[in-house]
């Protein structure tokens, strides 16, 4: 599944108070994490307390707005190399 266009991005820049994204999938093609993903899978670790990306800059916007985003992800066991690579990421932005 691509995620791209003006009208889904403004179900997450538009809203009022919070927004949930359910993702059911065990991978998402998403073109500006495909560098840092194949690095992941070579074997490198990235320090995800250092990563800034266009989506954790707006995570800090959405927080000094008094909003939240939050994701559900279903997944199933093992976990996809995709996954274990995002959950990576998902700590360090918690909160």
């Amino acid at each position: 599944m691509l995620l791209t266009g003006e009208a889904w991005q403004e179900k997450f820049r538009d809203f009022r108070r919070e927004a949930w994204r359910l993702e059911t999938l065990p991978a998402y093609k998403v073109p500006q994490a495909e560098e840092r993903l194949r690095s992941y899978l070579a074997g490198e670790r990235i320090d995800p307390r250092t990563y800034a990306s266009e989506y954790t800059e707006d995570l800090k916007r959405v927080r000094r707005q008094g909003k939240s985003k939050g994701r559900v992800h279903i997944v199933s066991r093992p976990l996809s190399r995709y996954l274990e690579y995002e959950f990576m990421y998902y700590r360090p932005h918690a909160w």
